[in-house]
């Protein structure tokens, strides 16, 4: 029986950037967190096919960080 594992994209949200990595693949990208880098960010993501997703946000990034995180997500609150 052939079994697949799913691609899981994280984010990794701070002030001035998105940090992102892909999983399996092991492919890495960082992104601007302004408009125009989330529009470029959910482009390539767009590209990507099927995945899932986990974010978190870390220092002041603020809610407004993830204001493109519309798809099925999940949260991380990083430990203190």
């Amino acid at each position: 029986m052939l079994s697949t594992i799913p691609q899981t994209v994280g984010v990794d949200i701070s002030k001035l950037t998105l940090d992102v990595y892909l999983h399996p693949q092991a492919i890495a990208r960082q992104f601007l967190n302004t408009d125009a880098g989330i529009r470029a960010m959910l482009a390539w993501l767009g590209q990507i096919g099927d995945h899932q997703g986990l974010w978190g946000v870390r220092g002041g990034a603020g809610p407004g960080a993830v204001r493109w995180s519309g798809a099925a997500t999940v949260k991380a609150q990083a430990r203190r």
